[in-house]
């Protein structure tokens, strides 16, 4: 009996194995595939009593390839490179220079995404992040304060309203179902608030103009403070 039943077993594996074993290998394989990307959120900006900029998070992108698209095609996989090789400015060897490829400006990915589309392009996404930019360069320097490079305020109002200007990171879920499409599952982040300061940028700069000058053509001093 046991061995009559232990072989009936084995015919209804092999059954099933002969019938549904590839749908049944993709389904196992979908839920060991998928992916967790972090979506950064934008900084609030700092700005004086003018509503002037002192302080803002550019958005910009890193591009990343995906292995497993790529290696689908190889006529594909060369369209690919060849587009981003002509379209950044980097050689075709790109994948061993692809950490140059961080931090590009939105304009030029907009249109890049358009080429994508356009000419189906395969395996390339860009991941948006964002920098810190400071468009009056040093006025009011040692009152904005600056960012870290785990984007965290350093010094003045970065780091005094850290918590303020910071948002909220989100994140995008992805798996591959049975036919190995990959669905996605998004968690939009939230934006930092703005600080708007009590200074005026253009008489900041003229103050900061005239102690550089008395420093430099003065008689000097070792401190000064403005209040």
């Amino acid at each position: 009996v046991c061995l009559f039943t232990f072989g009936v077993l084995l015919f209804k594996i092999y059954r099933i194995n002969s019938k549904d074993g590839d749908r049944y290998r993709k389904e196992a394989l979908s839920q060991q595939s998928y992916t967790n990307t972090v979506l950064n959120y934008q900084r609030g900006d700092v700005k004086d009593r003018n509503n002037t900029t002192l302080a803002v998070s550019v958005r910009k992108y890193d591009l990343v390839l995906e292995p497993r698209t790529l290696g689908k095609d190889e006529k594909k996989k060369q369209a690919t490179v060849d587009a981003i090789a002509k379209k950044f400015g980097v050689p075709n060897s790109m994948y061993e220079h692809i950490d140059g490829l961080k931090e590009l400006p939105a304009k030029k990915v907009d249109k890049f995404k358009k080429q994508i589309k356009k000419e189906r392009l395969e395996g390339v996404w860009f991941e948006e992040v964002y920098k810190r930019n400071y468009p009056l360069k040093t006025v009011g320097a040692s009152i904005i304060g600056f960012m870290n490079s785990n984007n965290q305020g350093t010094y003045g109002v970065e780091e005094q309203y850290n918590s303020v200007l910071n948002g909220t990171t989100g994140r995008e879920y992805g798996y591959f179902d049975s036919n190995m499409n990959l669905q996605r599952t998004i968690k939009e982040a939230k934006d930092g608030n703005s600080v708007v300061l009590t200074i005026d940028a253009n008489v900041q700069k003229i103050i900061e103009d005239e102690i550089a000058d008395f420093q430099k053509n003065g008689t000097g001093a070792k401190m000064i403070a403005m209040m």
